[in-house]
């Protein structure tokens, strides 16, 4: 998958899975990654988005986060 939109209902959920202190397991997932697509408003889990997108910046394989 190199695109994923995600619905707000969603978010949380996934943002419980990106929450890690184990950068390679950060890595593991959605490996194709290439945008990850989240609602623009009220968004708490941004920081976790964000260490999600940090992590693989520096690993290489950078995600685009789209807030819409």
């Amino acid at each position: 998958m190199r695109t994923l939109l995600v619905d707000y209902v969603f978010v949380e959920k996934l943002s419980d899975h990106l929450r890690s202190d184990d950068e390679e397991h950060l890595l593991e997932l959605l490996p194709e990654l290439k945008e990850l697509s989240i609602p623009f408003g009220g968004c708490p889990a941004l920081d976790v988005f964000n260490r999600f997108i940090d992590a693989r910046q520096v690993a290489g394989r950078p995600v685009t986060l789209v807030r819409r």
